[in-house]
């Protein structure tokens, strides 16, 4: 021990001596990513004069190098194996060299001579009690470099971690010391766009329990990171630890216990991000940084099962050759390890890869899929392409023909440009000339039909609508069927199903017609086993219904179950109805069509027998979409740990309400935010504020912030505070626009109802009032508005604001202001001017549960919704009314909530739902899971959207399961204080607000949004 402090102690020089060693020359290898030893190449660019003809090795730049100034080319060049930020400008200019290499290759072409390593600058950890240097962030190449050079010069710096793996030096193998305590080069997050978040989404569609994973470093690989954290047992191997792949940790989705070699540990080469990832594998056992021939190597990547690579390429052919850049060097994103990780991924048993990109370039003027590739640079053999992905979808090309390749990846284009790319196909003569495909609007793949059920003997099927890429399965399930199937199937009048129709029967035109496949087996080989599809008929507005059911799968429910599901799809597309002609023969499907339609007309005719299901005139005029809005960046943002408002419980709410079935429905689903500019906040905030809040997104206080009331306990600054405003906003404004501009019929914003802050101010944890920009946007544009808050806090803000406004009518339903933030919406608050009467508050006492909610809301809000006749409600649906919740001090179950929300859904043509309160995580979730259930009647969905006896009926009556309450109820004295009370403000609206209500100065009857 004593020795190598000696040794330590003697290597100690400055920068400038360490470097005095270097000849004109040599090759310098220099640290890569965040284990860039700046204090020493910082020296080196000082003393650049003194050098000629230096190489520098480097394998990847997190940060621009003063070594890559022009005016230095004959004292420095680079010369690269990975084109980082930091290199990408100066290798587009011809400044830098850039050397392609397999880097899984590149520690034994060190050793080999190949490429010849002189000097090692490097950076390292303090050294351990056992004279042992840890490369820390770095190991990658550097290791390499260190046992090769002749000369080892490293920058000790305290915050450099140690990281466990293969990182450790012995001080005795480095030459010189230079102590620099300095922070570690920080990279900052990717920004998620909206499509980068929805490729993410359907990537992660594709993920499944158990793999193992390798990640690019980009905006698709970050965003495909946020929809993981449903998974379980997931397995990284990858090469450079992200901030992204932390929070996937952070998340529980990876364990790692599935993996064949490095069991139960995370796997790097390189870490690059923040100073919380940096401290997080420091010293960290569950993760391991390793060389980077141990991580890259194919043959080593192989050995964990299901391995699966997702990489972002810039431009793919329809034929499939992928390419990582489109035009030239300066375009280049880097490929690390790319090659070995997607060789290693193509010999593990069960892997893939996937290759993303958006389907447009960012100006959206050009396709990124093409018929014939103009690019350059590093690119994707076409044998090596499993899944590719846009934001229209996904596709795998693995075995197909480079016809099917190409019709299959029209598929996923821009809508756009597939016409026009499939002409160019045809050109090109890869695929057929009377090949057709669907109008724009028409070929535009519906997402949210996808869905897994279990059936008898637990047989697992997919169900999606059916794609282009299905009419070889289709032609192969044909043939399989049957002659006396055939016969009843297709009325005997067809004996082969040419390729050609079969890909007319695969081209679905999505905008009137539907074809819902089953499906079998993994994501990569599946089998097509039943196919129920409508064709649109115009003359009655009804779709004609047409089934069939692989023969070895009959007799599990899978017809019965589709026949339905069809039956609910035209229902939500507004059709009048479905029907079915069946020869009279066919006692199966007619049995089928008999329990699937229980309230179809039966008609005989011949040698026929008509089915016809009419939906109710009331019910086909309805509005039907329900949407969602959800973004995987609802959980980036922190108030801070001891806060209690956390922005993940919309996360935990949208995966329960995925458990539960609740977004099974063809009606729902689910869709990211469209972000806005600060411009649309400045137009229902004050600007000084809005302005205030973006200089805030920092996370730095000013004191100026006193002003806006930022930066106390309540409304923290912190890190990207100006972005989550915007975002959550957004959001809001999405839903606005689904309803005003696509006539949706409800949608529930997550991360919404941020009903306290003011145009002007901060308060009660609220920044930006989401809610008062949507009441002004529907405003604008003629709408009618009832705001209706059953959160346990008052909605100040949003009264404040309207307070004198006859056009909306505000009902709060709170805990009472004598004891509870903010203290305010007594029942003697009732508006002023012309809006007098048009403010409705209903403070509830203490302990209030939901039979005394039950009966007040009875009383007043149907009553007021009703004289108002609104074209759109808004409701703020806190939690915190729950008696679990710490925050008040009520005793309702969301029992009571959901009780009110069936009210509130039969008084409104457009309902918008905004999350807002709940600090109880459980019951807050459970809840929200429940609202929106019941928004969307899914406890009640009519007779002719049942089977009886059947799937839907059994879960209609299950109550729930175990996220329903248990029913509560306050007795006694207590009891009859409370309905006193509420008595008392009962009478109190039905004297001084009720008759007031509906003598607005706008006359409801010449609206014409959102009536039906």
């Amino acid at each position: 021990m004593i020795s190598w402090k000696i040794a330590y102690a003697n290597k100690i020089v400055t920068a400038e001596e360490a470097l005095s060693h270097i000849k004109k020359g040599q090759t310098i290898f220099v640290g890569s990513g965040a284990g860039e030893p700046r204090l020493l190449t910082d020296a080196l660019a000082n003393q650049a004069t003194r050098f000629w003809d230096i190489e520098l090795i480097h394998l990847t730049s997190a940060g621009a190098s003063r070594l890559t100034d022009p005016n230095l080319g004959n004292n420095f060049r680079y010369n690269t194996f990975y084109i980082g930020r930091g290199l990408r400008d100066a290798v587009a200019a011809g400044t830098a060299d850039y050397t392609p290499m397999n880097i899984s290759e590149l520690p034994g072409a060190m050793a080999s001579g190949i490429v010849e390593i002189d000097i090692a600058l490097i950076q390292v950890s303090v050294p351990d009690a056992f004279g042992l240097c840890s490369l820390g962030v770095s190991v990658d190449a550097t290791k390499a470099a260190v046992e090769n050079a002749s000369l080892v010069v490293a920058q000790v710096n305290e915050n450099m971690p140690v990281t466990i793996g293969d990182s450790m030096i012995p001080v005795e193998n480095i030459d010189y010391l230079v102590e620099g305590k300095a922070q570690l080069i920080e990279l900052p997050p990717f920004e998620l766009d909206p499509i980068s978040l929805t490729i993410g989404r359907h990537i992660s569609s594709l993920i499944d329990d158990g793999m193992c994973l390798h990640f690019d470093r980009g905006p698709i690989s970050a965003a495909t990171m946020r929809y993981l954290d449903t998974k379980r047992d997931l397995g990284i191997h990858t090469d450079i630890l992200t901030d992204d792949i932390l929070r996937l940790l952070k998340s529980r989705s990876v364990s790692n216990r599935k993996k064949k070699i490095n069991k139960g540990k995370t796997v790097a080469t390189m870490v690059l991000g923040s100073r919380e990832l940096y401290e997080t594998v420091n010293a960290n056992p569950f993760i391991e940084i390793l060389p980077i021939d141990q991580v890259s190597d194919p043959f080593i990547i192989a050995q964990n099962d299901n391995m699966v690579v997702v990489q972002t390429i810039q431009e793919i052919e329809v034929t499939g050759l992928a390419r990582a850049e489109r035009r030239g060097v300066s375009d280049i994103r880097g490929l690390p390890a790319s090659m070995d990780f997607i060789n290693g991924a193509s010999r593990s048993k069960g892997g893939f890869t996937i290759l993303a990109m958006p389907s447009t370039t960012r100006d959206g003027q050009q396709s990124r899929i093409v018929a014939m590739s103009l690019g350059g640079g590093v690119a994707f053999v076409r044998s090596s392409v499993h899944f590719v992905v846009t934001e229209y979808g996904f596709v795998n090309l693995y075995g197909r023909s480079l016809r099917e390749r190409a019709i299959a990846l029209i598929s996923i284009a821009h809508p756009k440009f597939r016409q026009q790319l499939l002409e160019e196909a045809k050109r090109l003569n890869y695929v057929d000339k009377d090949l057709m495909i669907p109008s724009e609007k028409g070929c535009i793949y519906p997402h949210h039909y996808e869905f897994y059920h279990t059936f008898k003997d637990d047989l697992r099927v997919f169900f999606r609508p059916a794609k282009p890429t299905d009419a070889k399965e289709m032609q192969r399930m044909f043939y399989r069927l049957s002659p006396n199937s055939v016969r009843m199937r297709y009325h005997g009048t067809i004996k082969t199903l040419s390729r050609s129709d079969a890909q007319r029967l695969a081209h679905v035109d999505y905008s009137q017609d539907m074809a819902i496949v089953g499906l079998v087996g993994p994501r990569y080989n599946q089998t097509i086993i039943a196919e129920a599809r409508y064709m649109y008929n115009p003359s009655n507005n009804m779709g004609e219904f047409d089934i069939v059911i692989d023969e070895k799968y009959q007799g599990r429910g899978i017809g019965t179950f589709l026949a339905n599901h069809l039956n609910k799809i035209a229902f939500s597309r507004n059709l009048n109805g479905v029907y079915a002609e069946v020869i009279a023969q066919n006692g199966a499907t007619i049995a089928l069509l008999n329990k699937a339609w229980p309230t179809a007309q039966i008609f005989f005719d011949g040698g026929s027998c008509a089915f016809i299901v009419r939906f109710p005139d009331e019910d086909v005029r309805k509005s039907k979409d329900s949407i969602v809005i959800y973004s995987g960046r609802f959980s980036d943002y922190s108030y801070g740990e001891e806060h209690p408002f956390h922005p993940d419980r919309a996360r935990v709410a949208l995966q329960l309400m995925k458990q539960q079935g609740y977004l099974d429905e063809p009606w729902i689903r689910v869709e990211e935010p469209r972000m806005v500019g600060k411009e649309r906040l400045i137009e229902s905030h004050n600007p000084k504020y809005i302005e205030a809040l973006e200089e805030a997104n920092s996370g730095e206080w000013k004191e100026r912030f006193l002003e806006f009331h930022l930066g106390n306990e309540d409304c923290p600054v912190f890190p990207g505070l100006f972005d989550y405003v915007l975002l959550y906003t957004s959001a809001t404004i999405t839903a606005v626009d689904l309803i005003t501009n696509d006539n949706a019929n409800v949608v529930f914003n997550l991360l919404g109802g941020f009903h306290h802050a003011s145009r002007s101010f901060a308060a009660g944890f609220c920044y930006v009032n989401d809610v008062l920009v949507a009441i002004d946007i529907f405003l604008s544009r003629g709408f009618r508005v009832a705001y209706v808050d059953i959160d346990a806090h008052h909605g100040n803000g949003v009264q404040d604001a309207y307070y004198g406004d006859d056009r909306v009518l505000v009902i709060s339903l709170h805990q009472t202001g004598k004891n509870l933030y903010p203290w305010s919406g007594f029942e003697t608050e009732i508006g002023e001017g012309i809006g007098r009467g048009f403010t409705v508050n209903i403070p509830l006492p203490d302990e209030t549960d939901d039979e005394a909610f039950e009966m007040v809301f009875d009383r007043i809000v149907p009553s007021a919704l009703e004289k108002f006749s609104p074209s759109v409600v808004i409701a703020v649906v806190g939690a915190d009314m729950h008696k679990s919740d710490p925050m008040a001090n009520l005793n309702l179950t969301n029992n009571g909530m959901v009780y009110a929300i069936k009210k509130i859904r039969d008084c409104s043509r457009h309902l918008l739902l905004l999350a807002a309160g709940g600090y109880d995580l459980q019951a807050t979730t459970r809840a929200w899971a429940r609202m929106w259930a019941a928004a969307n009647r899914i406890d009640a969905l009519p007779d002719y959207l049942l089977v009886i006896g059947g799937r839907f009926r059994e879960e209609a009556g299950r109550q729930h399961g175990d996220i329903a309450d248990m029913n509560y109820q306050v007795s006694g004295k207590k009891k009859e204080e409370i309905i006193h009370e509420l008595n008392r403000i009962a009478e109190f609206h039905e004297l001084k607000t009720l008759p007031r209500i509906g003598s607005s100065s706008i006359n409801p009857d010449v609206l014409k949004h959102g009536v039906q």
